[in-house]
């Protein structure tokens, strides 16, 4: 027995060794990273140096021999963690918001899953630059900015096909072509010609049936719903209340002949039930019979939140949104005139999103809305920052939020949750050619504008907009772009 005993007591022996050799061989929990992120990409226009609005470079030190590197970047102000991986030091964490606070962390990985892991002992914080937008052009007045379109008054929207051909709709300035006219070029950033004899147009005030386009947006349907390019716009009925409509082309993704007859040109009257360009009404308003919405007087500029960094077309997809700038009948639901409502396709129709108060969701001080695919089920939307009780005063700066399908609910879907609140909303800084920063009365000026990316590369990224002195004090509004600095 006394052998046994022996035996058993050299195997715990042995087996308490074993242990602390193990223990002695296992990684520190922690190591001294010295972990630091700085400002990075600059660029220097008229002697002032601006960062890169979306990225920030990371540095640290080795703890050893490990297989990767697991950074994390979230927001001090609050949102969901966005996760990097690194091979190596220094790494620049991509894809950021602009003008935000980010604490970061990172820890060494010892295996290819991250099984076992070291931690850095501190983290830090770094914030990345406002964005920075640049007016094409001369000089330092709008007078002397450069005009996309020869005949361009407002309201441009353009789509690229995959072979490098640019579209471009907007209202023109000649009268007798006043509503839709459409443009073409092989390069977007250096102008467009005009193409006469399609799009819509919008009549006079004598007769007019109160369908003809105002603000628009044009979407390239998917094969699956016929190759078609879809309309979108809002026009004010003869009740002077705005609503959304659409038509889908008859020309695939030509997408300039929306007529179901010999012509290509849509005039308001063709707009009407039964008409050869009939409308099909999306979005009303209060007291409307069809597709109607309590409270909303009317469903002004809008535009789809599409995921174009993926896919020119849409398919559809329920949970797509809309943002739409609205004007509400109850006093009660906000103190401002603009305010960024929320639509949602559910396959059949779009939904305006309501509170339990019973107003529409809503985001206030918001018009012209502009939402931009940055990857994922990532956004950002650019608006003018209206705070006016009855629209009026001219004073609305372009402002940026920024929204993540991650943030809540669905992370595969953009909910109205999912974006920030107004109190976090950018400052978005723009540059006339000469370099010297607009003021905001200046930005004021910019209006029903697109930004978009036409190479889906966020290294380029452009607007286009209504530009024109205060006052119009340089003459009639006309079509004008500007790029982002940067990105």
């Amino acid at each position: 027995m006394r052998s046994v005993i022996c035996a058993l007591l050299v195997i715990l022996a042995c087996d308490m060794a074993a242990r602390r050799r193990a223990v002695r061989t296992l990684p520190a929990a922690t190591w001294n990273a010295a972990l630091t992120a700085t400002a990075t990409g600059h660029v220097t226009i008229a002697g002032k140096s601006i960062a890169s609005s979306t990225r920030l470079h990371a540095t640290w030190t080795a703890p050893g021999t490990i297989d990767h590197y697991v950074l994390i970047a979230t927001e001090t102000a609050g949102g969901p963690p966005l996760t990097f991986t690194a091979s190596t030091s220094p790494f620049d964490l991509t894809n950021l918001e602009s003008g935000t606070e980010y604490r970061i962390s990172i820890r060494a990985c010892l295996d290819a899953a991250c099984v076992s892991s070291i931690n850095s002992d501190a983290s830090t914080v770094a914030t990345t630059a406002e964005e920075y937008w640049q007016i094409r052009g001369s000089g330092s007045s709008f007078s002397t900015a450069e005009r996309l379109v020869s005949d361009g008054n407002t309201k441009p929207f353009a789509i690229r096909w995959d072979n490098g051909t640019t579209q471009l709709y907007y209202d023109p300035n000649v009268a007798g072509e006043k509503g839709i006219k459409i443009a073409t070029s092989s390069d977007p950033l250096t102008g467009f010609t005009p193409i006469s004899g399609f799009g819509f147009r919008r009549g006079d005030a004598v007769g007019r049936m109160g369908i003809g386009p105002a603000t628009f947006q044009v979407v390239p349907l998917t094969t699956r719903l016929g190759g078609q390019t879809r309309m979108f716009w809002e026009a004010a009925g003869t009740d002077q209340r705005a609503r959304i409509y659409s038509r889908d082309s008859v020309d695939g993704w030509t997408g300039r002949d929306f007529h179901s007859g010999a012509s290509t040109i849509c005039l308001e009257t063709d707009l009407a039930a039964g008409g050869a360009c009939a409308a099909e009404m999306l979005i009303g308003t209060q007291g409307d019979a069809v597709n109607g919405n309590p409270k909303i007087q009317q469903a002004r500029q809008f535009k789809l939140g599409l995921p174009l960094l993926d896919s020119s077309t849409w398919d559809e997809t329920p949970g797509t949104f809309m943002i739409v700038t609205g004007h509400l009948s109850d006093p009660a639901c906000s103190a401002t005139f603009f305010n960024a409502t929320y639509a949602v396709w559910n396959g059949t129709q779009w939904n305006v999103q309501y509170a339990p108060n019973g107003c529409p969701k809503l985001i206030a001080a918001v018009q012209a809305p502009m939402p931009v695919h940055v990857g994922g089920t990532r956004y950002k939307l650019y608006f003018n920052h209206n705070r006016e009780s009855n629209g009026l005063g001219g004073h609305k700066p372009l402002k940026l939020l920024y929204a993540d399908g991650a943030a809540t609910g669905d992370a595969l879907l953009v909910e109205f949750e999912d974006w920030e609140t107004a109190d976090r909303m950018r400052e978005l800084r723009v540059l006339w050619p000469s370099g010297v920063e607009l003021t905001d009365v200046e930005k004021s000026q910019f209006d029903d504008y697109q930004v978009w990316m036409p190479t889906r590369d966020p290294a380029l990224q452009v607007m286009y907009s209504n530009m024109t002195c205060p006052n119009n004090a340089c003459g009639a509004p006309f079509i004008g772009s500007a790029l982002l600095v940067n990105p």
